[in-house]
């Protein structure tokens, strides 16, 4: 069969050359590596910013259940928050330290040995660091005098601090271990 007229007699060349290939997986691979330890920062930085959200809940939760109870409720460390034992319980388990509040945490009305809310334990890499174990809110609002602060450190490399006002507000920091 002859071309029709106006037609070329080339074949049709379709596909990549082996240049064009490399250098598309050479600017890959270099986007890859700038990219993948920028991601697992962000991954870590939401991570802990969603666990300091919740213990910030947890908190708001046992204050105004203070408040509205006109009586004490506590926030406090837990070494067994699946099974309900170990409430407000300063040993060390797993590994953790006493002071360790990542073991998990619970929200409890003491006069009636109720929980109101419990967190299970956090990621094996993140420590939350605290003086004591137990934040008691008074029938007005306000925590212990000795709770000041609550240090989230992931790996040792990334940090937020939560402080906590004599009127029980709470107020986060970012990079330092200091309240104001």
């Amino acid at each position: 069969m002859s071309p029709k007229p106006g037609m070329s007699t080339a074949r049709c060349r379709c596909g990549f050359t082996l240049i064009e290939l490399m250098m598309t997986m050479c600017v890959s691979i270099l986007l890859l590596a700038i990219g993948a330890p920028v991601l697992r920062d962000f991954i870590i930085e939401t991570r802990m910013s969603v666990t300091v959200n919740r213990f910030i809940a947890a908190a708001t939760l046992a204050r105004t259940e203070a408040i509205k109870r006109g009586r004490a409720v506590v926030l406090c460390r837990s070494v067994n928050v699946t099974f309900g034992t170990g409430l407000c319980d300063s040993s060390a388990v797993g590994g953790r330290p006493g002071n360790d509040w990542a073991s998990g945490w619970v929200v409890i009305v003491p006069d009636e040995n109720r929980v109101l809310l419990r967190q299970a334990i956090a990621s094996a890499d993140l420590t939350i660091l605290a003086a004591t174990k137990a934040i008691k809110y008074d029938g007005l609002g306000r925590p212990g005098g000795s709770f000041t602060k609550l240090v989230f450190r992931h790996a040792g490399k990334f940090e937020r601090v939560i402080c906590f006002s004599r009127s029980g507000r709470m107020n986060v920091l970012l990079g330092t271990s200091e309240c104001a």
